[in-house]
């Protein structure tokens, strides 16, 4: 799941949960109805966040309250809005796990160093064994050290540290 996925279905479920307040102050049949549509999406993100959708009861055995979101007896409203407030949260969370990830700059460069793969993967071709590989290992060893001296090079170059002084500290004098 994306970057903007996570902050689609948070959205998403904080405009049911405020449209099932209103039901839950006014039943009418507009509000019921507008519920019944967007039930299924919201189950499935409920599910997705991994947050149970069903109740256990002594009578009716495995019962899913979102199916039965009308119906007191097997979803009462706070069992209903807790589910609901647990996985805004555990989408709030991976959106900001998220958030730190694409902020880390070795992050996209382990995107730049997949993308060949990536692009193969889109031809059908079975990536896994060509990742696997003893070249395609080789191959990103060395675009990886490349791409971590062509960032370091560029970060110390903006500072005005020349290349000269990086390899000078190393002992390798240019002739």
């Amino acid at each position: 799941m994306h970057f903007n996925e996570n902050k689609y279905r948070i959205k998403f479920l904080h405009d049911f949960i405020l449209l099932y307040e209103k039901y839950l102050q006014d039943s009418s049949s507009l509000l019921r109805n507008q519920i019944c549509k967007q039930l299924a999406v919201t189950s499935h993100y409920i599910r997705e966040a991994g947050i149970p959708t069903h109740n256990q009861t002594p009578t009716h055995g495995n019962v899913d309250i979102f199916a039965n979101i009308f119906d007191d007896f097997f979803a009462p409203p706070r069992d209903i809005l807790d589910r609901l407030y647990s996985a805004i949260g555990n989408y709030e969370l991976l959106q900001r796990q998220w958030e730190k990830k694409i902020s880390n700059p070795l992050y996209w460069i382990a995107s730049l160093v997949r993308l060949p793969f990536i692009v193969l993967s889109f031809s059908g071709i079975n990536i896994t064994k060509i990742e696997t590989n003893l070249l395609s290992k080789a191959y990103k060893i060395f675009i990886t050290f490349f791409l971590y001296f062509s960032s370091l090079v560029g970060i110390l170059s903006y500072f005005g540290i020349t290349v000269d002084v990086v390899l000078s500290f190393f002992g390798i004098h240019k002739k």
